[in-house]
C-alpha cells in the first residue's frame, strides 16, 4: 500500500470517456483524489458537446474494442475538434496507431494512471 501523497498529482482539467461505468468511475475517483478536475462522458454525442465546452487539457479514452467502439470515434473527433489536446488511450490489448497519443494498458494500478497522466500533461507523449 502506498500513500496517495506519493502519487503524481495536478490541478488540470481532464475529460474521461469510457462506455464502461466501472472504468469511468475508477479513473474519476483516482484522478479526483490526486487533484485533477474531472468531467465524464459515456456516449459520443454528449461527450463531444461537453468536451467542446470544457477547458480540458487532457482526454482519456477507454477503447474496449476496435469494432463498433465509440471510443475510436471519440478519438477521431477529438483530433479534429482540438488537435493539440493531449490524449491518452486506455486499452486492453488493442494496438492504437495514432501518432502523438499515449496509451495506458489495462489492467493498470494507481501509480501507472497518475504517472501517465502527469507525464502526458507535462508534454511527454510516449
Amino acid at each position: 500500500t502506498m500513500p496517495l501523497s506519493a502519487l503524481p498529482s495536478g490541478r488540470e482539467a481532464v475529460f474521461v470517456f469510457a462506455e464502461d461505468e466501472d472504468v469511468r468511475c475508477t479513473v474519476e475517483q483516482i484522478l479526483s483524489v490526486v487533484g485533477y478536475k474531472v468531467s465524464l462522458g459515456s456516449d459520443l454525442e454528449s461527450s463531444l458537446t461537453t468536451l467542446g465546452a470544457s477547458s480540458a487539457q487532457l482526454v482519456l479514452i477507454d477503447v474496449k474494442s476496435i469494432a463498433g467502439s465509440q471510443g475510436i470515434k471519440v478519438l477521431q473527433a477529438v483530433r479534429k475538434l482540438q488537435p493539440p489536446l493531449r490524449t491518452i488511450v486506455i486499452r486492453d490489448s488493442i494496438p492504437v496507431h495514432h501518432t502523438g497519443i499515449a496509451t495506458l494498458q489495462k489492467p493498470f494500478d494507481l501509480m501507472a494512471l497518475a504517472t501517465t497522466v502527469r507525464r502526458v500533461l507535462d508534454g511527454d507523449h510516449r
